[in-house]
């Protein structure tokens, strides 16, 4: 079998093998990945930040500008921790009260393996926990 890029011949040693090595697997690969970018055709788009018209190099780029690819990152950013923020001080837990079954509301977290009462419920129980010890 010959390589179809340096035209070497080669034993393959797997039954798709088509290339003599990574180099030259890599050269291939390389090569229509720069025809597969110059192939796009590139239009003028808008920026997704600062909605500027410009004509890109390649066909992932978004942003007219690194600054503006920057700003964007920030701003993503800052949203992502405001909401985390925001999550973690008004954290309620769903659980169901293990005597009478009813679903309530408890502030904060709540570990699955322990016991959560309703109010109801919850005064009864700590009751006879009380006079039973």
């Amino acid at each position: 079998m010959t390589c179809p890029e340096c035209k070497k011949p080669f034993k393959p040693t797997g039954y798709n093998q088509k290339y003599c090595s990574l180099k030259c697997r890599r050269k291939v690969e390389d090569r229509k990945k720069t025809e597969r970018n110059r192939a796009i055709p590139k239009e003028p788009r808008l920026c997704k930040f600062c909605n500027n018209s410009f004509t890109p190099k390649t066909y992932k780029i978004k942003y007219c500008s690194e600054g503006c690819r920057k700003k964007a990152f920030r701003k993503q950013q800052d949203a992502s921790r405001k909401h985390i923020i925001t999550k973690t001080t008004n954290i309620q837990t769903l659980c169901t009260c293990p005597k009478c079954e009813k679903s309530h509301l408890v502030d904060g977290r709540v570990d699955r393996a322990r016991r959560i009462y309703c109010a109801e419920c919850e005064l009864t129980v700590n009751r006879y926990l009380r006079y039973a010890g």
